[in-house]
């Protein structure tokens, strides 16, 4: 995706953001790590950098992705799930002692409309994981 974006479309590689998960970034702490903390940082910083005004925003997300009934019942009817991107730790135990959670539909969803309402709407989201169709 780095190469496509640098050499077919001509991004500048300093309008790239990257969260990888290999060798090189297998520290949690990089900030390359693809961790829950991580990726939402990215994506805020979409909203809050003053650099950032009326470009052209594409996200990629390569990873794990989930679903779950939205009711406590476990009712099996697809129109009552919540689907979700998993970061690279989601289920561990994080700092705090508890699990670190998945990205939900709703959090993705209403994080690409703050982003959307502050940086325009030439957003484009590419998401290669199992059950990514709650994110419009």
């Amino acid at each position: 995706m780095e190469k496509y974006l640098t050499e077919d479309l001509s991004v500048p590689s300093n309008g790239i953001q990257l969260l990888l998960r290999c060798k090189k970034h297998a520290s949690p702490n990089d900030l390359m790590y693809p961790s829950h903390a991580h990726i939402i940082g990215a994506l805020l910083n979409l909203i809050t950098n003053p650099e950032i005004v009326h470009n052209i925003i594409i996200i990629y997300y390569a990873r794990h992705g989930s679903h779950y009934p939205l009711t406590e019942d476990g009712k099996d009817d697809e129109t009552e799930y919540i689907e979700a991107l998993c970061p690279i730790n989601y289920n561990t135990p994080g700092d705090n002692g508890k699990h670190v959670p998945d990205i939900s539909n709703y959090i993705f969803n209403t994080i690409l409309t703050l982003i959307s309402l502050s940086k325009g709407h030439q957003i484009t989201v590419i998401l290669d994981c199992c059950h990514s169709g709650g994110v419009s």
